[in-house]
């Protein structure tokens, strides 16, 4: 009886190829392989290195973008308002008048609610003498007092500027009749005309009591332009000055 013969390992095609795979998989440890990774990690690390200076440079970069917007918008509140009041300032009264006064029609279109703007001028009788007897401190108190009482007496979305010196305006986009306009104006007066206690040097303190003179105008009776309404405005102030009234139209009020 004939032995079959074992098989032995390298008569075996499967183990052969086993151990070629094994191989593959496991290559041997070489210095050329070492360098290589050396290489690779150094390249990695040189990358990570790259992205952190990136991100490091873009976040410096924001922050000089944003301080300069923020420079931006400071100066161009300082170059629309007064530096003492806070208001708004002749340069930012007249952009805004002008940009009012464009958007208004004498006939505007069927259904569109426009309301033609007035404009209230007004200043300080007797401002020169405070500066004179109590000094310029208790001048410019003075005029932020007034700066704050214009502003807390006339209605929301109406435009309060400090014109210079002691010269004020109101912008009020309307509606306003003739008759409303003069309550609202006598309003201001009276706010303005109550007694305001200003600081003085060395802890001082000096109650006064400054009267304004005010003039009012409208559009379209005393001005379709920015220019012709401010001046028919300022000329009606004057008039009150004039005839030491509290206030004055440019015009018939009832017209």
């Amino acid at each position: 009886m004939s032995r079959r013969a074992s098989p032995t390992l390298s008569q075996d095609p499967s183990h052969e190829s086993g151990r070629l795979r094994l191989a593959h998989a496991n290559p041997p440890s070489t210095p050329e392989l070492a360098e290589q990774l050396r290489h690779s990690q150094q390249r990695c690390e040189a990358l990570q290195t790259e992205v952190l200076n990136t991100q490091a440079a873009l976040a410096t970069l924001r922050q000089e973008l944003d301080g300069t917007r923020a420079d931006e918008r400071r100066a161009h509140h300082l170059a629309m308002h007064d530096g003492l009041t806070g208001l708004p300032n002749q340069r930012f009264f007249m952009a805004r008048l002008t940009q009012v006064l464009a958007g208004w029609s004498p006939t505007p279109p069927a259904g569109a609610d426009i309301t033609a703007p007035s404009v209230v001028f007004l200043d300080l009788d007797g401002f020169k003498h405070v500066n004179d007897t109590h000094g310029h401190p208790a001048g410019d108190a003075l005029l932020q007092a007034m700066a704050t009482r214009l502003s807390t007496t006339v209605r929301t979305g109406d435009v309060v500027a400090r014109m210079g010196g002691d010269e004020f305006a109101c912008l009020l986009e309307g509606p306003l009749s003739g008759s409303q306009l003069k309550r609202l104006a006598q309003k201001l007066f009276v706010k303005m005309a109550a007694p305001v206690t200003l600081p003085l040097p060395r802890g001082r303190r000096v109650t006064l009591q400054v009267a304004p003179s005010i003039g009012l105008a409208r559009c379209p009776q005393d001005g379709t332009t920015p220019d012709g309404l401010l001046a028919s405005a300022d000329a009606a102030m004057y008039s009150a000055k004039r005839t030491h009234s509290q206030v004055a139209f440019a015009s018939n009020p009832s017209a």
